[in-house]
């Protein structure tokens, strides 16, 4: 995952808001589409290329001025060439070629000759040497605008089968636009308002950078859940690990191009009523003992509860542990090197929501229900609950470790499998290392509370999972190399 670079980077943005012809209706909310898109694209806190390389063009009075700008960008990009159009899209009446309309096209058999013929602009896509190509196509009407010149089938099969374009990521407003996309009084047309709203506002819970394949995901809900034609995506096998922008729902981490998990917040444990004559008993280190501590719950039962809990379930996985210390694996699962390649983004989303549990199994509110306010008791319950969704965050680490493990795949990647499932190894360290200094602070909580001379003793233990620096670098450069390989057209099959 990775930002595009600006100084090699170009975006070309066309709109047709405002048509000569009768029977193509205006669609104002298209001069918005483009200017919303240029601000993003070009907004000191947003941008991903500089003002200079996002060319926007409104209502061009014929295909030939579309022309020079695409000519123009595609010779300049050599990281990424992004194309936009927004406007009326028509399949001709007898060839079923799909045209972009400019705002002198007319319809019927002046359709070839007053519009943009779509392999234009894929040619013009195709003789680009950019690492990523990139077409969005927000289109309001297909074929069937054209009264009796296509079935809805045909005029869907023959949009379809010409946005594939190879080579390129394609993202559509809709299998063939079937329907209108811009409704009266909207700011911006469906497709457009939405994707703006995702360049935006971000996603919750989704990756540090904003992904191609997670706006479209994201795109598809939002589009779904109001009743809109849903969009589609075409692509090549990496180009949609180019993100677009930085999710402002996430914090930055280490490394934009690895999200980084969330730290959870302080586990802060208080019991002001204890006194000097209370004795706690060690933390239990078997289920037999632990099973007293809730029967006889003496002084400090909750805490001590908690830490059992933590280190017996810890225990159970000590086995799996040994064999992920020991570079073992579950297992093996034969992959080419475009699927490992998409493995590792999904399961790097994975991860992330792993970790994101946490903060909700170790929120201070929740640990007031579980431990009890000042002078009320805990909840066995939920303390033990608590325990197991960290232990179970643990073992979903070692899981995803071992499988990554498991992958057989060609050479290229034998480096990335290697260090992405070192991607774990910091935060279930981590864990292990918070039960063990939590279960020594409760057995060390007699001494502290003679110490305090007044029965106060304030526990504080951080849990911030973080991955190391340097494996998220060479992550990165592992990502980059088995792209390298794959678009020099290497490693495609299972080894």
């Amino acid at each position: 995952m990775r930002l595009p670079d600006p100084t090699r980077s170009q975006i070309v943005l066309i709109g047709v808001s405002n048509y000569d012809s009768e029977s193509l209706h205006d669609v104002p909310a298209i001069e918005r589409n483009l200017s919303g898109l240029q601000d993003f694209f070009t907004r000191s806190d947003t941008s991903i290329v500089p003002v200079s390389s996002c060319v926007t063009i409104l209502n061009p009075p014929d295909q030939r001025a579309i022309g020079r700008l695409l000519t123009q960008a595609a010779a300049l990009a050599e990281d990424l060439l992004l194309i936009y159009y927004a406007g009326h899209g028509l399949l001709g009446p007898v060839s079923e070629d799909l045209y972009l309309t400019v705002s002198g096209t007319g319809v019927g058999d002046e359709l070839p000759f007053s519009a943009l013929q779509f392999n234009q602009l894929r040619d013009a896509c195709l003789q680009s040497k950019a690492r990523t190509r990139v077409i969005v196509l927000d289109c309001c009407y297909s074929g069937r605008a054209i009264p009796g010149a296509l079935s809805e089938a045909g005029a869907e099969e023959a949009f379809l089968g010409q946005v594939k374009v190879e080579g390129t990521y394609t993202l559509t407003a809709a299998p063939a636009n079937r329907v209108a996309k811009a409704i009266p009084g909207h700011e911006y047309t469906a497709f457009t308002g939405e994707l703006l709203t995702v360049l935006r506002n971000g996603i919750s819970g989704g990756p540090q950078l904003l992904t191609l394949s997670s706006i479209y995901r994201e795109l598809k809900i939002a589009l779904s859940s109001k009743g809109m034609p849903l969009p589609q995506q075409f692509g090549t096998d990496t180009a949609d690990m180019i993100a677009l922008g930085r999710n402002p729902q996430r914090t930055a981490g280490a490394n934009d191009h690895f999200p980084a998990p969330h730290p959870t917040p302080p586990l802060s444990l208080r019991n002001p009523d204890l006194h000097l004559d209370y004795k706690v008993p060690p933390v239990p280190r078997s289920a037999t003992e632990r099973s007293e501590i809730l029967v006889k719950k003496p002084p400090c039962w909750e805490y001590l509860l908690y830490a059992s809990s933590l280190i017996l379930g810890l225990e159970s996985l000590e086995s799996r542990w040994l064999d992920y210390q020991a570079g073992r694996s579950s297992a093996s699962h034969p992959m080419t090197l475009v699927e490992v390649y998409r493995y590792s983004e999904r399961s790097v989303d994975q991860v992330l929501k792993i970790t994101e549990g946490i903060e909700r199994w170790l929120s201070a509110d929740l640990q007031i229900r579980a431990f009890g306010a000042r002078g009320e008791p805990g909840n066995a319950e939920l303390i033990m609950d608590m325990a197991a969704r960290l232990v179970g965050v643990y073992e979903d680490y070692l899981e995803w470790a071992m499988a990554f493990r498991a992958i057989i795949a060609p050479q290229a990647a034998s480096r990335l499998i290697e260090v992405a499932a070192l991607l774990v190894d910091k935060p279930m360290k981590t864990i292990r290392e918070f039960a063990e200094e939590f279960a020594t602070q409760i057995n060390e909580l007699n001494d502290r509370f003679e110490a305090s001379g007044n029965g106060d003793v304030d526990i504080n233990i951080d849990l911030m999972l973080t991955v190391e620096d340097w494996v998220i670098e060479e992550y990165v450069a592992q990502m980059k190399h088995v792209r390298d390989v794959l678009e020099a057209g290497e490693g495609g099959s299972r080894p």
